[in-house]
């Protein structure tokens, strides 16, 4: 590619890549205009109507329980698929949330699991849920800001991040995520969203 791609990324079509092409590359803030577009737009784009319509009202896609199986399809697939689209909060998120946290989360583990044995807190299972829940700032609700911490003080919190994201793991220092952290926090719909 030899021509610069971001009035490509900035079209309209795509509010999800949108959103992210004025967040993350060019550095705009929440509260732009173009970027409140875009997140406005976001949440009536196909592939997020069509993944909130399929939920069922208790908070689950598919089946109940730990959501993992079958692959792809189940609630913590669709809870992180709707965090990479960049869908902002609202009450079928926060039902999936504490659907994920009450039948995935281990709290004698600190990690969410795949299936109810130990060996199921697989890494990427628990950055990309954890992500979900900080892009959501539903981390202070759900009470994981200890188990932020607790990664955070053994140095691990930025690799498992770090996996989630797509990134490499030393873009994630402890400031970034101690700002991530911090947004979650402070929210508003974090202390008040309650399903």
């Amino acid at each position: 590619m030899r021509a610069d791609p971001t009035e490509w990324l900035l079209e309209s079509d795509n509010p999800s890549v949108r959103y992210f092409t004025l967040t993350e590359m060019l550095e705009r803030p929440e509260d732009d205009s173009e970027v409140e577009a875009a997140k406005e737009a976001i949440m009536s784009s196909d592939p997020v109507t069509r993944t909130l319509a399929a939920q069922y009202p208790e908070g689950y896609w598919i089946k109940p329980g730990r959501g993992y199986s079958p692959k792809y399809r189940a609630t913590v697939w669709q809870l992180m698929f709707l965090t990479h689209l960049g869908a902002m909060r609202t009450e079928a998120i926060a039902r999936a949330c504490q659907h994920v946290l009450e039948h995935s989360y281990r709290p004698d583990l600190g990690l969410f699991s795949a299936h109810k044995y130990a060996t199921g807190t697989i890494a990427c299972l628990n950055g990309n849920l954890l992500r979900a829940y900080l892009h959501s700032a539903y981390g202070g609700n759900f009470g994981l800001m200890p188990m932020c911490q607790t990664w955070e003080i053994r140095g691990s919190l930025h690799l498992i991040l770090g996996a989630a994201y797509g990134r490499p793991t030393f873009s994630f220092t402890s400031a970034s995520v101690s700002a991530a952290m911090t947004r979650a926090r402070a929210a508003p719909s974090a202390r008040t969203c309650q399903t």
